[in-house]
């Protein structure tokens, strides 16, 4: 049974420059030998194009090599996407330039290839770009079930909630309150991301995100008494406070 757009995979893979067999990128770990950690894929969000194809013909349970030609990896190299930037514009921001540095410029990442008197060459091209690309990938499972594809979203944004409901479209996901303020922000932040790819790569119409706040010295979880509610909604089409 071939995969198609929106499945959800688990693989374990290993990622190659096919040139000299140098490692790019593996989910093995290295402190256990042979072990390995799954990594999660979604068919159509964005993979490599020959990577895709590839796992589109593979089966839970399959194991493939296989090498990628450039343009069906990280792309033909483009000398278009060389500039050069005056050093000023470097300094005025509070970065000291150093080649092979890798840096944002505009939403694309760049790698600083010169630094000379007073200019730096940028390049925005992949550092694999033109390069040939081995793959070693086994497909471990395929997630179906609603509430473990959230989940799955939910690990990869460290923000995995204590329960999840689902029902009418409408996906609720309760997380306990902890921490200061500025932890708090930075984990509504990662829910607003995990929000918006439920209702991304899921048959889901809204998000609501429910957080509790337990009185302190209160160990009974489920007693509502003395707990606070806020939640928050986010759908396809408005962002409200409910």
């Amino acid at each position: 049974m071939a995969f198609k757009e929106g499945d959800f995979l688990e693989i374990e893979f290993s990622e190659y420059d096919a040139s000299n067999n140098e490692l790019i990128a593996t989910t093995a770990k290295a402190k256990e030998g042979n072990s390995e950690e799954k990594t999660l894929v979604i068919i159509g969000s964005g993979l490599l194009k020959g990577f895709e194809r590839e796992l589109k013909e593979m089966n839970v349970g399959d194991k493939k090599s296989f090498v990628l030609e450039p343009e069906d990896a990280y792309g033909i190299r483009d000398e278009s996407k060389v500039h050069i930037m005056p050093i000023a514009e470097f300094r005025r921001r509070g970065i000291k330039p150093e080649p092979g540095m890798m840096l944002d410029i505009d939403g694309i990442t760049n790698v600083i290839r010169s630094v000379g008197s007073g200019r730096v060459v940028v390049d925005a091209n992949s550092i694999y770009a033109g390069k040939r690309i081995k793959y070693e990938v086994k497909v471990v499972n395929q997630i179906t079930d609603s509430k473990d594809k959230i989940n799955a979203l939910a690990k990869l944004q460290n923000a995995v909630p204590e329960e999840i409901k689902i029902e009418n479209g409408i996906a609720t996901l309760t997380y306990m309150a902890e921490g200061n303020a500025e932890s708090n922000i930075e984990k509504i932040m990662r829910e607003q991301i995990l929000a918006e790819n439920i209702l991304r790569y899921l048959a889901i119409n809204e998000v609501r995100i429910q957080n509790r706040y337990i009185k302190e010295g209160n160990s009974n979880s489920n007693n509502d008494k003395g707990n606070k509610g806020n939640e928050e909604a986010v759908s396809g089409k408005d962002t409200s406070k409910k």
